[in-house]
């Protein structure tokens, strides 16, 4: 992206188009719950995860904070084109525009930017300082991104858009958490720095943590007690978890969130045994 109007997306023999071969690949866990929506929504569903994505792996693809920075403007830059009706040579660019449009409704830009913001927080090598600023990230990211989603797919106004914050915000939570190991081999902490100084860690531990992960137990012990789905309006929509336990933020070895039954391909949904109880619109989103 260089130029400013590179696509960056390669084709894939999969009877998908580019874009959505480049979101399996990038944000498959999205692209699949995706899948479940009807054509039209499905369009802006990927339209709006693709661009969540290119905006996620920002960090990744630059060497130093001023390149990222740079990075996340040329996209505030495109949105502002792309709202006077100038497209940049960007398939995101062209999903985007396809689902919105010249002249972007206002609650989209606004949550729009607030990703874009957020996201500068991806080029620091800083420690969150307080839990507080951990659950606000993870709002601006993955709630403000599920709160698009009820946009995109015409499901907002029935008065579930906190439950969408909130089960968003959860979900970015979880991402977080799975993502200690790998941000620690690239100098990233992600564990809160007063969770790092409570009686459950100390700085050695968590030096120890950067390297190899195991703050997780410490992180989501204490995200646990400020979780906000003890009190959210998203808690009456979930069951308990047996015996107070946490689930684990990692999958059973061998399994995969969708499986191929036949031959041709077909993917089959597979979903644990205990599904969250939430309502449709936020299952197909999240």
């Amino acid at each position: 992206m260089s130029n400013g109007d590179e696509s960056e997306v390669a084709a894939e023999p999969h009877g998908l188009d580019p874009l959505a071969a480049d979101l399996r690949t990038g944000d498959a866990d999205r692209f699949y719950t995706a899948m479940f929506a009807a054509p039209a929504p499905r369009k802006r569903l990927l339209a709006l995860y693709a661009f969540n994505l290119e905006v996620a792996r920002t960090r990744e693809r630059v060497s130093e904070p001023m390149l990222g920075q740079i990075r996340l403007q040329w996209w505030r830059e495109a949105l502002d084109e792309m709202a006077a009706g100038n497209v940049r040579n960007h398939p995101v660019c062209t999903a985007l525009h396809d689902w919105l449009g010249d002249g972007f409704p206002a609650e989209v830009r606004t949550r729009l930017d607030a990703i874009l913001t957020a996201r500068e927080l991806d080029l620091e090598d800083s420690a969150f300082p307080t839990l507080d600023s951990f659950r606000d990230y993870a709002a601006e990211t993955g709630g403000t991104l599920l709160e698009l989603g009820l946009l995109a797919t015409g499901t907002a106004g029935k008065g579930i858009e906190p439950v969408a914050r909130h089960v968003g915000t959860a979900y970015a939570i979880t991402g977080l958490i799975r993502a200690i190991p790998f941000a620690g081999t690239v100098g990233r902490m992600l564990i809160p720095q007063d969770v790092l100084a409570g009686p459950r860690t100390d700085a050695r531990r968590g030096e120890r943590a950067r390297r190899s992960g195991r703050g997780i137990a410490a992180c989501r012990a204490a995200g646990g007690a400020g979780c906000p789905g003890a009190e959210c309006s998203a808690a009456r929509f979930a069951p308990p978890c047996p015996g107070g336990d946490v689930p684990e933020p990692h999958p059973p070895r061998g399994t995969r969130p969708f499986q191929s039954a036949t031959g041709s391909g077909q993917l089959q949904p597979h979903f644990p045994a205990a599904v969250p109880k939430l309502p449709a619109e936020i299952l197909i989103l999240s």
